[in-house]
């Protein structure tokens, strides 16, 4: 397999799952699980937000149901938005404010795929026009 080839990323991605989630040695001092210390929040149509939530509750994060305006977000650490599914308004400004990233689902693919990826480079661009107008 070529080094940078989709088929070799996978197999590393579930190379490093395996070993994460049986807490191998190699681990120690690691993330356990992909998703471990993250409560999300989905603003989508709903069969996705169910595909979305099986898969963070599998790599160990937790998911909270929600409806808008979401005002009750307490402990949420990751809000994963597609706006182009759910045209219902939302204010993403108080999420900005809360400190709360809004994120294309494409950024779970990545912690899949990848250690640490950069979480700004998944930020909405309606969030990314919030956070330039809050400095």
């Amino acid at each position: 397999m070529e080094p940078e080839s989709t088929q070799a990323n996978l197999a590393e991605a579930a190379w490093r799952w395996r070993s994460a989630m049986s807490g191998g040695p190699e681990q120690r001092g690691r993330q356990q699980q992909p998703f471990q210390n993250m409560t999300a929040l989905f603003h989508t149509k709903k069969d996705r937000a169910k595909a979305f939530t099986r898969l963070i509750e599998a790599g160990g994060g937790h998911v909270i149901s929600a409806r808008p305006p979401y005002s009750e977000v307490e402990g949420v650490t990751h809000f994963f938005v597609e706006m182009e599914t759910n045209h219902e308004k939302i204010d993403l400004g108080s999420f900005a404010s809360r400190g709360i990233p809004c994120l294309k689902p494409f950024f779970i693919n990545s912690c899949i795929m990848e250690d640490s990826p950069e979480i700004s480079d998944f930020f909405i661009p309606e969030y990314k026009d919030i956070l330039v107008n809050m400095r």
